[in-house]
């Protein structure tokens, strides 16, 4: 259902932009036929590489799916800037003392086609920038309960989306920041892998997490992208193997901190396994609620959220997302979740909800900005 819907999506999108195009520049073309041939291979590439790689496991080469996906990402952003140029000019014309600005758009078809292209353009590198320079979010969170240690590090990153095109330097580089930040213990908030596990293997990627630095471990949840690739056993095995403990439903006392934190299997989780995950309340059955609650829950659904803040947890962490990664998809975001960035708070209750390192799709960011998730617990 989901493929039908975004196929559909992209098959307007091709045709609106097509037709704008051809508005734009049909002086210059001579033959209507390349010319739509053209439209579709930039505006259906990426859906056909995705669903070759998803569901035929059809194996992509890494530039192809790149470009493939940087197509994607530009014609998104041309789609809302052109419609924003339909509109000016709609207005220009049925506004009588702006109709001279509309006979010099339509005079200067070329001139205007070249205009809008450069703004899409210059709209696609400076979200590529954004989405390759990683900031640190940081956080300080009194939770008024006793601690292990004065103060408590635990750094948090989600949504990397491992694919063909990940840049190993880009991995190295996250693991190299992560361990100067000298971090009590690392959480990986899901969707580390973004669907099958080839890329992680190819890339001898458990080389590199493997050299996460942390006092009291590195511990990682399941996200709804580590489901779709279909072989969660191997998912957990290949993460296991850099030395990261993945929690399913699962908790546990970190007596050094003082905290009890419990990792909760993705809410999807119950379309691939057949049967739901375990309720929050079971899992925090027998913990010491006069210390610290932590749970790592990919997804910050209003349910759990709320089932988080009435069950006495003092701080959740979620990612998934990304918050819409580019306009105006974070608006739509922003009214789907309590809270689809950064703080939220509710009495002693703490949500921080990342807007994740990586990208999925288009590899570029105007929403938001990839990020490392630094948070320090005091008393």
């Amino acid at each position: 259902m989901f493929f039908i819907a975004f196929i559909s999506v992209n098959l307007f999108i091709g045709l609106f932009l097509g037709i704008n195009a051809w508005a734009a520049f049909s002086q210059l073309i001579h033959n209507k036929l390349i010319f739509w041939l053209i439209v579709s291979s930039v505006t259906q590439i990426y859906w056909i590489s995705r669903l070759s790689a998803y569901r035929f496991a059809v194996e992509i080469p890494a530039l192809l799916y790149f470009l493939a996906a940087s197509l994607f990402a530009f014609c998104i952003m041309a789609l809302f800037i052109v419609t924003g140029a339909d509109i000016i000019l709609l207005f220009t014309r049925i506004i009588k003392p702006l109709n001279f600005v509309y006979q010099f758009i339509k005079t200067h078809s070329v001139q205007t086609g070249i205009l809008v292209t450069a703004l899409v353009l210059c709209c696609y590198f400076a979200g590529l920038f954004i989405a390759n320079f990683p900031v640190e979010t940081h956080y300080k969170i009194s939770v008024n309960k006793p601690l292990g240690a004065e103060n408590v590090k635990i750094i948090m990153v989600s949504d990397l989306h491992i694919t063909t095109f990940t840049r190993t330097g880009a991995i190295n580089s996250l693991v190299e920041r992560i361990n100067k930040l000298d971090a009590d213990i690392v959480l990986l908030g899901g969707d580390i892998i973004d669907g099958g596990m080839r890329p992680f293997v190819e890339k001898d990627l458990s080389g590199f997490f493997s050299r996460l630095k942390s006092r009291y471990g590195v511990y990682m949840v399941m996200g709804n992208h580590e489901y779709y690739g279909g072989d969660t056993d191997s998912v957990v095995k290949g993460v296991m193997s850099a030395g990261i403990r993945v929690l399913r439903d699962e908790k546990l006392f970190l007596e050094p901190l003082g905290i009890t934190l419990i990792g909760r299997d993705d809410i999807s989780s119950a379309i691939f396994k057949g049967h739901p995950r375990a309720a929050l309340k079971e899992l925090m059955s027998g913990a010491d609620l006069s210390k610290p609650i932590i749970v790592l829950d990919h997804q910050p659904q209003k349910k759990p959220v709320r089932e988080a803040l009435t069950n006495g947890v003092d701080l959740q962490l979620s990612g998934h997302t990304h918050s819409g990664q580019f306009f105006p998809f974070n608006l739509v975001v922003k009214k789907m979740y309590i809270n689809s960035w950064k703080l939220w708070c509710e009495g002693s209750f703490n949500l921080i909800v990342s807007c994740g390192f990586g990208t999925w799709g288009p590899p570029i960011r105007t929403a938001s900005y990839s990020e490392i998730v630094v948070i320090e617990l005091v008393i």
